[in-house]
This record gives C-alpha cells, sequence and structure tokens, in this order.
C-alpha cells in the first residue's frame, strides 16, 4: 500500500511543478492515449459512461471520462511495475555494495545474508493488482460523497442569491454569470453552461440540469432559470421561495435529530465510566456472596 500511495504523492508533485508546454504535450498524450484504449471505454450513449461523468463531476476533477478510464486501465500495470522496478533497484544496488554486504554477513554471523535474489513475491504483485483496480474507484466515491455534503450547504446559498438575482433585472446570462462567480463546487458545470448559453440557451440550462447532482436544491436552481428564461420571474422567484423554506425546515429537523442523537451518546459515553466503576468496586462483593452462598450447608 506504501508503493502505491509513493506513486500517487510522486504524480501530484508532477503535475503541481510541470511547466504548462510540457503539461499542454502530456494532455496530449492523453488524448493519444484516449484514443488508443477507446475500444476499452463506456459508449457514450451508455448508462454507465452517464454514471460515471455525474461522479467525476461531484468530485469536482476537471478531466474528461475518457481520461479517467484510461488511468483506471493502465493505473495497476503501472504499480506492478514500479513495484518490480524497486526489487530490481535494491537488487542491483547489493551487488554492486557486495563487500559492504559480507562486511555485515560477517558482524552479524549469518550467512544467509549473502544470498541476494530477486525478491519479486507474485502474491504481493496480485495484491497491488487488485488494490490498483480498485483504488481510483474509491478515490472517485469518497470525493463524490465528501463534496455532495458540502454541495448541499452551498445550493441552499446560492438558492438564496438566486432569489436575490431574480428580483433585479438582470438577465439569466448576468444572472447564471454571477451563480458562477459564487459557486464552488457547482463552478465546473457552471462555466460549461455559461461557455455555451450565448449560442443556445436551452441546451445550456437543460445540460445544467442533467449535470446537477441528485438530491440538492440546485436542481430547483435550474428549473428556476429555465422559468425566468421563458419569462415567468414571478413563478420562479415564489417556486425558489417556497423550496428555500422546505429546505430551511428540513435542515432545522435534522439539527435537532442530530442534537437528540449526540445527547444520547452523550448520555451512553458517561455511564461507560460509572458501570465499570460499579464492576470494580462490587466485584469482590459479588464472589463474596457467590463463595458465601455455595458455603452453606444444604
Amino acid at each position: 500500500m506504501h508503493i502505491i500511495l509513493f506513486l500517487l504523492a510522486v504524480i501530484m508533485i508532477i503535475v503541481l511543478i510541470w511547466p504548462k508546454k510540457k503539461l499542454r504535450r502530456s494532455i496530449k498524450l492523453s488524448d493519444r492515449l484516449n484514443s488508443i484504449l477507446s475500444k476499452l471505454h463506456y459508449d457514450e450513449d451508455s448508462n454507465n459512461y452517464k454514471v460515471l461523468q455525474q461522479k467525476i463531476n461531484n468530485a469536482g476533477i476537471n478531466i474528461s471520462p475518457e481520461t479517467f478510464q484510461s488511468i483506471r486501465i493502465i493505473f495497476p500495470f503501472m504499480t506492478t511495475a514500479f513495484y518490480i522496478l524497486l526489487n530490481v533497484i535494491n537488487y542491483v544496488n547489493l551487488h554492486l555494495n557486495i563487500d559492504a554486504v559480507k562486511e555485515a554477513a560477517k558482524l552479524l554471523n549469518d550467512q544467509s545474508i549473502l544470498n541476494i535474489r530477486l525478491n519479486i513475491d507474485i502474491r504481493v504483485i496480485l495484491v497491488i493488482y487488485l488494490i490498483s483496480i480498485l483504488l481510483p474507484g474509491l478515490i472517485l466515491k469518497f470525493m463524490s460523497s465528501t463534496r455532495i455534503k458540502l454541495s448541499q450547504k452551498e445550493s441552499l446559498t446560492l438558492l438564496t442569491y438566486t432569489v436575490m438575482l431574480l428580483r433585479t433585472p438582470k438577465p439569466v446570462k448576468d444572472i447564471l454569470n454571477s451563480i458562477y462567480e459564487r459557486a464552488d463546487y457547482f463552478k465546473l458545470i457552471l462555466e460549461r453552461a455559461n461557455n455555451t448559453f450565448s449560442t443556445d440557451s436551452k441546451k445550456a440550462l437543460d445540460e445544467l440540469m442533467n449535470s446537477a447532482p441528485d438530491k440538492t436544491e440546485f436542481e430547483n436552481i435550474c428549473i428556476a432559470l429555465q422559468e425566468a428564461q421563458n419569462g415567468d420571474r414571478r413563478l420562479s422567484i415564489v417556486y425558489l421561495e417556497n423550496h428555500r423554506n422546505l429546505a430551511r425546515e428540513v435542515n432545522k429537523q435534522i439539527r435537532i435529530r442530530k442534537q437528540t442523537r449526540n445527547q444520547g451518546i452523550g448520555i451512553l459515553a458517561m455511564m461507560i465510566p460509572i458501570a465499570i466503576s460499579i464492576a470494580i468496586v462490587g466485584y469482590p462483593w459479588l464472589i463474596y456472596t457467590i463463595r458465601a452462598i455455595s458455603s452453606i450447608p444444604i
């Protein structure tokens, strides 16, 4: 596992310090790689492709589904190759420093140290390979679940902000741009909608609606923007106001439920040391009582 984590750290460092020109070349390389592995990718019209794209949007990663699938295919081979490379380097290093190895074997009186072999375990390779297959999906799932929790708070803030903007004479294009500037979690999908709004506003809002994560108030924002684009702003404002009040009430009930649960956990946590203390103090008396009862003649 430490090998995989080290490899991930190396990749992150390379991405951060890599020059822009070389980064552009790497983007071209990823496009070539995607075209080579395209037969192993999901079809764009398939449900698996749409689900993957939704997960990537939820995770907030600026990467195409094709590139992610290519990484998921290549990553297991990269990690196993890295494991083999480390063992080969260690094997060569021991041979180059054979004198030091002999000296160590002499000091420790252990001649088995001189038995230098290429220590590549097939079982370890299989474990690394299997973990590497699962790791990209698990990372994506973790990032998605973490950011979805953040999105629920942000969507309520954006909903209130959208109501304020709809009360102004701003066109929907400017409202969409203002929401984009304020957003964090939804910035990626809002950017795509902003770029295509001028050419086809209906298509831009429809794609924004389809890209919105489930169970968030952002879907209602998209519906209100579509209604405002069609010319009925009053209906959009009433619609968002109702959902904002409903969301506040739901959040209030969730807070009350969490507080009740935390209070119950706190009471149980306080009872545990009390129960332990009673058990420690009462144990000798319990043993004494049992012995006294057993000593009574029948």
